[in-house]
């Protein structure tokens, strides 16, 4: 990403849009079953990295999408990936000025209702809004629920790494190739865009560490139960949740750290989680530009809030 990108896309406060679509239209349900980019036409000042949840009109009448806006103000839009669902070309080709979309979420049915938005502060849908706080801070608590249940999958991750630590070589030692690696392939997990990890990526990033917690290589941990090296946890520095807004993947050995249990635990949930964020963010920074991740602590820090 270009630096005027980059500012762009880590805006601490991105504008949300809410847009609508409507289906005897354009199929946009057709269209995110088959693709996960499309080039919308563009009535407002969207900026890039802004949110933008599109609002599927009657007989649906609901938000079923959020996507993230990748580029703005496109003279052209190339409706030869879409054209099957392009059902009313008049009100879409040579519109004149196009955005691309990229899918972040899916929500699920009955999910996002107009009559659960209008009680939460969305005043219309007769064309495209920017979302009010109300109805920002409405859609981010219903999320919650949906990133729970992720996290959930995550740790059955974690669980199955540690059945792959007992059965492998935990001796080979690991060092940091530096390869750009291209961002993996997603699948739609609770509504939410997960990207798959590699458990081999966090095995190497717990060998690097020696088996032992990077914030302090003190801290106490139990040896595993069937090999003896300390427990530790792999994390992901920057968070996978944000891999839509970087080019390349976030599922690398560089981003990864080893923590103790209490380490880990912390940067999710305690209250002192900045010391530790910052502490890793700057003995990493150099390593995470090495392979194409570029982030300040500031926009880190903002993911984990």
């Amino acid at each position: 990403m270009t630096t005027n990108v980059k500012s762009k896309l880590f805006k601490a406060e991105k504008t949300q849009w809410v847009i609508p679509c409507n289906p005897a239209y354009y199929d946009i349900c057709g269209v995110f079953n088959k693709l996960d980019k499309v080039e919308w036409k563009q009535s407002t000042n969207v900026n890039e990295g802004d949110i933008v949840y599109i609002y599927v009109t009657s007989p649906i009448k609901e938000i079923r999408y959020k996507c993230i806006a990748r580029k703005v103000d496109l003279d052209y839009a190339d409706t030869e990936k879409d054209r099957e669902f392009i059902l009313k070309g008049d009100n879409y080709e040579n519109y004149g000025r196009y955005m691309e979309l990229e899918l972040i979420t899916k929500y699920k049915e009955n999910k996002f209702t107009l009559e659960n938005l209008k009680q939460n502060g969305l005043k219309s849908v007769q064309g495209p809004s920017k979302v009010s706080e109300e109805l920002a801070n409405y859609i981010k608590s219903n999320e919650i629920d949906m990133i729970k249940k992720t996290l959930q999958e995550e740790n059955n991750i974690e669980y199955d790494l540690k059945n792959y630590i007992d059965k492998i070589n935990v001796d080979e030692s690991f060092t940091y190739k530096y390869d750009k690696k291209k961002k993996q392939k997603y699948t739609i997990q609770n509504g939410i865009k997960t990207y798959i990890r590699d458990r081999k990526v966090a095995m190497n990033a717990l060998k690097k560490a020696n088996h032992k917690c990077e914030v302090d290589s003190e801290h106490e941990v139990f040896l595993r139960r069937n090999v003896d090296v300390g427990y530790t946890e792999s994390h992901h520095l920057v968070p996978m949740a944000y891999s839509d807004i970087f080019d390349v993947s976030l599922d690398v050995e560089e981003n990864m750290v080893s923590l103790c249990s209490h380490c880990h635990n912390l940067l999710h949930y305690g209250k002192d989680f900045e010391r530790v964020l910052e502490k890793l963010y700057y003995e990493r920074v150099n390593h995470l530009n090495k392979v194409g991740i570029y982030i300040s602590f500031n926009q880190l820090r903002e993911m984990y809030l």
